[in-house]
């Protein structure tokens, strides 16, 4: 994690990328950005560095 201007959380070539699918078709999700932390980007947080670590 960073902390510039923003926060960002982002997977590194060890994690098992996978195309997301659905509207995102081909592209994978590997960075976010974001300016402050709420219950929902905190379980979304959660669930993200589960699935990286799993």
């Amino acid at each position: 994690m960073r902390n510039d201007d923003r926060v960002n959380l982002a997977s590194t070539e060890k994690v098992d990328l996978r195309p997301a699918g659905g509207e995102d078709g081909m592209l994978m999700p590997a960075a976010w950005f974001f300016d402050s932390i709420d219950e929902t980007t905190e379980r979304r947080i959660a669930e993200i560095v589960g699935l990286a670590v799993s």
